[in-house]
């Protein structure tokens, strides 16, 4: 089964410190509860921010019993819960912040990745 096949999806997100699967799924657009162990799994400081406006809006839930609740509560009309302008506002501005999709997708890559090299010299970071 494709994603787009499906009326929700439900996942352990547990994976956070690997992203992928998260930025998958708000990329692809795909009506998705997500669950995970905030306890087990860190996660960068810049990030914390846009993963509570994901629990805000009933996307991602700190327990498996919270997010089959919410599962529960949505999964009759999945796809208009999930085009919510709410959900889809997060989803985009996720998107747009972490998964560098776009069409300029290379620039910004490139920009990326030399910010990140000129600032890790600056610190002294010593490059073999």
């Amino acid at each position: 089964m494709r994603h787009s096949d499906a009326r929700i999806l439900v996942t352990h997100t547990g994976s956070l410190p690997r992203p992928e699967p998260l930025l998958e799924l708000m990329v692809a657009n795909v009506p998705t509860v997500m669950f995970w162990d905030r306890a087990r799994w860190e996660v960068r400081d810049e990030v914390v921010a846009d993963l509570q406006t994901l629990r805000d809006i009933g996307v991602l839930w700190d327990a498996p019993e919270a997010a089959a609740t919410k599962l529960a509560e949505v999964y009759e009309d999945a796809e208009a819960w999930w085009q919510g302008r709410m959900i889809q506002d997060a989803r985009r501005a996720f998107v747009d912040r972490f998964a560098l999709c776009q069409t300029d997708w290379r620039h910004r890559w490139i920009t990326a990745l030399t910010d990140e090299l000129r600032s890790s010299v600056g610190e002294g970071v010593r490059h073999v």
